[in-house]
Formats: C-alpha cells, structure tokens, sequence
C-alpha cells in the first residue's frame, strides 16, 4: 500500500474515533441531564379517601329513636317496635320496606372525601395539598307514632291473637286460628297515624342474617297487614249501610224492621244471630241485627250503597307514605269481571259486610273516624316531619282533608247513638261502661278462610273524639275486647 492511502486509512479511522468519542460524550452528558432533570422535577401522586356519611336516623313523634346508625354504620333498633312501619336494611344496606325504602331520598346522605397529594422531589416525597370535603348525613325522619303506645298496640295484638292460636268454637268445629292480625290507632283530628300494630312480626336486628328463616315463617311476617291485609269487614261496615239507608231517606231513625230471627229471599234463608222483633236501625247497631239491613237494602239497592262505600274511602287505595291496598267492593261490575252471576242475595250480604267485599284495617279505622268526625276523614299520615342535622324542619306534611261530606238528616247522629249503645256488650275487666266518657264501637264477626274472624271498629270519646281505631284478629274472637285497653293507652 502506498503511503497517500495509508495516510487517507489513518485518517479515516482517526475521524471515525473522534467521531464514535463524540457521539458517546454526548450521550453520556444527555443522561446525565436526564438524570439530573428528572430528581430535580416533581412527581405529584394524588390519593383519595372516601368519608362515608351516616345514614339518617327515624324517631318517634317525641324524639325517641327508634333507628339508628353506630360508628360503623350498621343500623341499630333500642327496641324491636314498629318494625313493619321502619323497614329494614339488608346486608349491603339497600332498604327493604317501609320508611326506610319510602323515604330512602331523604335518609340517605352524601359521602364526602380525603384528596390527598403528595409531591416526590429529589427522593424524597412529601403532602403538598389536602382538600376535605366533609360527608352530608341523611335527614332524620320523625314518626306520628308515640312508641310507648305503639308498644301498648302491638301488646294488647299480641296478648289478643294468643288466646286463639287453637281456633275458636263456632258450633262443633274450631278452624285453626291464623295467629295473625292488625291494630290501627289514628288521631281523628289530624289523620295522624298513633299506632299501626301487625303480628306476626320479625326482628329487625340480624334482619338480613335471618332472611331466608323469615320469609318461610308461618302467617306471613314481613306482610303489614294494617295497610295490605284485606280482609272482609262483616258487621263493621253496618255503621256504613246504615248512613246511606238514611242520607237517602229509604229509612227514617223511626223506621222499623220485623226480624224473627231469619229472612226469606228467592228460597233462600238467611239468618240473624237472634230474633230481635221490631227493630230500628238504633237498636239494629246496637245488638248488629241482620235482617233489619236486608231489609233496608232491598230499599236502597247496590248502586247507593257502592256510592257511600267509596264516599268512606272503601274500595280505592288511601293516599298514605307507606304500600295500602284499596280493597273491592261487591258489585255487579266486580262480579262480572270475576266471571260470576250477581243475585239479589249478594246484595243483602254486601249490606253486612261479606259477599266480595275487603277492606284493610287501616281503611276501617278510617270509616271510623269520618263516622265519628260526622262526615269529615283526614288523609292518613305516619311521618311528623324530616329534619336536618341542625334539626331544621325541611318537610311537614301537614293536615290534609280527605272527605267533607254533609250529615243528611241526622244520618251520623243516628249511627253514633247506635254504636255508643252497643257498648253495654261488653263485660268485667273488658267494660267500656267504666270509663267518664261514652265510647262509641261496631263489631263484626265475618266469614274467612279461617272460619271467622272477629273485628271491631270505633272511636273514643263518642262525642267530639280523639282517636278512631280498628282490631283484627284472624280466626279469632271479641276483638271488642281489645277496646278497654286501648282507650286506656291512648286517652
């Protein structure tokens, strides 16, 4: 090789070197600044912690708690009462029921958080921010119930149903009792549910743990039934037929009826519990003579008596916060949709409350109370109002009239003295006669699946009352029996 080309070689190579030295120098001080720049450039990493809110707690009209929720945010019961009325939770805390599911918009509140940041620089990481935003706790919702009374209701249910839980004699056979039945107190001047009792119940603690032995518990627990037991009224719904009978001057209060005990119709018998002569329709309250509204339905035909039965809120569903059934109303339209015939003595025994008709004990204790408010009924309510955290009122039903209808010749008046008269049925410890003021009751023994059943229905004080109320018991008897302590808890 020449020495120009090794030269031109050397050279080259030389470059190639300087080149190569460069390039690495260069690459090196590029990492170096890469290093460099990324410990000297803050990392910001952001955490957030939800502060979950409490739910809001049910109360009584006085502020007693009947719901709450522990630091943990399980919900707790001071005492297993109104457990239809609240509802309960399940393990993920969804309501099942009641107020809890009625008024869960309210009762639930909105979670707030923890937003943490934190800064990495030079190794090292520190909190550079923190924003709070503070949880907003569900409202509280307050009852119309009074607990005490509401535990005196279901009591007095309780004490009542037990005497029944082998059936009740009627002639030679005693139907199995169904253990089961309603109370309903409700304050005749605001609608204001007092107390609303069903047994059986359940409880509420360890709810969602005893779920599945609940619902295959005989008699159907978790079924409310004041607002959604339909049950056919019987001889209560008499203080009914009586006021239609005399608002459309079929009957006058000087009317009567000869009852021998039975009554003829179309060659069929039907019968009375007694044969109580001549009747009017005071004395046919009073001792709950069958014939005497046989007779005055015949008069006043299905159509009038449909009529005053929705003008008691019968047949339709009530305007209330919590599930309430409506009931039916015997009818040739309802038995024509049942694809049955309708007779002239379905008629006389819708007139006594039996045929297709039901009705809840919530819509009895309502009758009652237009009965003894003289053609006035208030809406029912179970919620006083829901409160704030600062125990702001931010809602309050209020008094709503339902019905306002005028007294035809006397046709309340009538019905009451009636009702106050039958008073003198009942007897010893269970006496009405006892207390200073008059009470006014109608009974009603209707046919059920169990047999019979037994209902009363009334007010207290007769004249210018307080409260109206309802008794059921299922396969029962003298539900009337009930009254005495009632009035005692309530008066």
């Amino acid at each position: 090789m020449k020495n120009s080309e090794k030269s031109r070689v050397f050279a080259m190579a030389t470059l190639i070197f300087i080149s190569a030295a460069i390039c690495v120098a260069v690459l090196f001080n590029v990492q170096l600044y890469a290093v460099y720049a990324v410990r000297n450039t803050p990392i910001v990493t952001t955490v957030r912690k939800d502060i979950l809110a409490s739910r809001g707690n049910i109360y009584d009209r006085n502020g007693t708690l009947l719901a709450g929720t522990d630091e943990n945010g399980n919900r707790y019961y001071p005492e297993n009462t109104a457990v239809h009325i609240i509802g309960a939770l399940s393990s993920s805390g969804k309501p099942q029921g009641g107020i809890e599911l009625a008024y869960d918009s309210y009762l639930t509140g909105e979670n707030g958080y923890v937003e943490l940041e934190y800064t990495t620089l030079g190794g090292e990481t520190y909190l550079s921010a923190e924003n709070t935003v503070e949880p907003r706790n569900g409202k509280d919702v307050y009852l119309t119930i009074d607990s005490q009374l509401q535990l005196k209701a279901e009591n007095i249910l309780k004490n009542a149903i037990t005497q029944y839980q082998s059936g009740v004699i009627y002639r030679d056979s005693a139907p199995a009792s169904g253990s089961a039945g309603a109370v309903t107190v409700i304050d005749c001047n605001t609608g204001e549910v007092l107390a609303m009792a069903s047994a059986p119940d359940f409880e509420l603690e360890g709810f969602s743990e005893n779920y599945d032995e609940i619902i295959k518990s005989e008699n159907s627990p978790l079924l409310n039934r004041a607002t959604q037991g339909l049950y056919r009224p019987g001889s209560t719904l008499k203080t009914c037929t009586a006021i239609a009978a005399l608002s459309e001057g079929v009957i006058t209060p000087s009317t009567y009826f000869f009852c021998k005990g039975s009554y003829d119709l179309s060659g069929m018998k039907f019968s009375c519990m007694n044969e109580h002569r001549f009747t009017t329709v005071r004395k046919a309250l009073e001792v709950s003579c069958n014939i005497f509204f046989y007779k005055a339905s015949q008069e006043l035909g299905i159509d009038a008596l449909v009529k005053y039965e929705k003008m008691f809120g019968l047949g339709e569903s009530p305007d209330f916060q919590l599930p309430a059934y409506g009931g039916r109303l015997a009818s040739p339209e309802l038995f024509e949709s049942m694809g049955e015939t309708w007779t002239k003595g379905q008629l006389i025994q819708a007139a006594i409350g039996q045929s297709e008709t039901a009705c809840t004990p919530l819509q009895l204790a309502l009758m009652a109370q237009q009965i003894g408010n003289r053609g006035t009924r208030y809406s029912p309510n179970i919620v006083l109002k829901i409160a704030d955290q600062n125990g702001s009122v931010i809602y309050s039903p209020g008094v709503n009239t339902a019905a306002a209808t005028p007294d035809k010749s006397g046709a309340y008046e009538v019905c009451i003295e009636g009702m106050v008269a039958s008073t003198k049925y009942t007897y010893g410890e269970y006496s009405l006669a006892r207390f200073e003021r008059q009470a006014a009751i109608k009974t009603g023994t209707p046919q059920s699946p169990r047999g019979y059943d037994s209902m009363v229905i009334g007010f207290y004080p007769a004249y210018e009352p307080e409260i109206a109320f309802s008794v059921v018991l299922e396969g029962g008897a003298n539900a009337k029996n009930t009254v005495s302590s009632l009035i005692e808890g309530f008066s």
